[in-house]
């Protein structure tokens, strides 16, 4: 079980919310749920030193998600990100994640990449 892991995540949708939320609980991570990118921020300034996985939608409304995570990366080199969108990108454009998912995220490739990510150094 992964107890002591915890996972910031941000997505204005809420059927996505809930279904990443329930499939990572299951997982045995604790999870900390935000609507937008603001809502998102602010947990993650008052859990900064719990967070070790953001998992972000990239077009969230006011803050975006490849902002949080740079901003993120400044409080906390080592905290780890995901992000996820609809649109096409280049992962290598994507410097504050380590890897980026598209939607729709199947679940157990939601949960390998969650797991790939943290392992990493």
């Amino acid at each position: 079980m992964n107890q002591s892991q915890t996972v910031l995540l941000i997505d204005d949708e809420e059927i996505i919310r809930i279904s990443f939320s329930g499939f990572l609980t299951h997982g045995g991570y604790a999870v900390l749920e935000a609507r937008d990118g603001e809502e998102g921020w602010c947990l993650f300034r008052q859990h900064v030193d719990q967070i070790d996985l953001i998992i972000t939608d990239c077009n969230l409304p006011g803050m975006g998600g490849e902002e949080l995570c740079a901003q993120a990366r400044i409080l906390n080199p080592s905290v780890k990100a995901i992000l996820v969108t609809g649109d096409e990108r280049e992962k290598d454009a994507l410097e504050d994640a380590q890897a980026i998912l598209k939607k729709p995220v199947p679940m157990a490739i939601l949960l390998q990449t969650v797991r790939t990510v943290l392992d990493m150094k």
